[in-house]
């Protein structure tokens, strides 16, 4: 795949925060939430569940992924 895409993943549990992340690799992801505490978590980097291996995925890899509160700015430019 060489396209990047624009993608919102809605909610930030475990199976979105997962999709984003992985998705985030070759695209650029907004993760909408209605938890701000999610939201500043993506924001800050860090996974908003328990998972070590993701924990250091986080940490160590370039991704794309911003997380919002706002529908209107998650879907702005979304593609997908």
């Amino acid at each position: 795949m060489t396209d990047r895409y624009n993608i919102t993943v809605v909610g930030l549990g475990y199976v979105g925060m997962s999709l984003a992340v992985l998705l985030a690799r070759r695209n650029t992801v907004t993760a909408l939430d209605i938890d701000e505490e999610r939201v500043a978590r993506v924001n800050a980097n860090q996974p908003t569940v328990a998972d070590a291996l993701m924990t250091d995925y986080m940490a160590t890899e370039k991704l794309s992924l911003t997380g919002t509160t706002s529908p209107a700015e998650a879907y702005a430019d979304a593609d997908f």
